[in-house]
């Protein structure tokens, strides 16, 4: 299928018609009439691609509300102990060391008690 290049003037001529009637509040088929009265010979799909490819400002869009499809991206951030975060996050970890220290000991002599018992 040959390709139409268009002149500047007239492709500005149907840009500006399309764009104009889109700026109304016009549905995308009334925008590709507007255009083909103005000289455009494509069809819906080019004169909606053109129009959205177009150096014309366009509003902003609103990130509000907006969702990227697919799962989220996994943390690249690794867990670390959390110590000296919180004054009560100290005092828990400085608890389980200790009853961790004892009960360590208590089994390091127990296992002394039995191995001096054996000889």
């Amino acid at each position: 299928m040959a390709r139409n290049v268009y002149t500047k003037s007239t492709r500005d001529s149907f840009m500006r018609a399309a764009n104009d009637a889109r700026a109304n509040g016009k549905t995308w088929m009334e925008a590709y009439d507007a255009a083909k009265a103005a000289g455009y010979e494509g069809s819906l799909q080019g004169i909606s691609k053109m129009a959205r490819s177009s150096d014309e400002p366009r509003k902003a869009k609103s990130k509000r509300g907006k969702r990227r499809v697919g799962r989220p991206r996994k943390s690249h951030i690794v867990s670390t102990p959390s110590y000296g975060l919180d004054a009560l996050q100290r005092t828990i970890h400085g608890l389980v060391e200790q009853r961790v220290r004892a009960a360590l000991d208590h089994a390091i002599g127990a296992l002394k008690s039995i191995q001096n018992e054996s000889r």
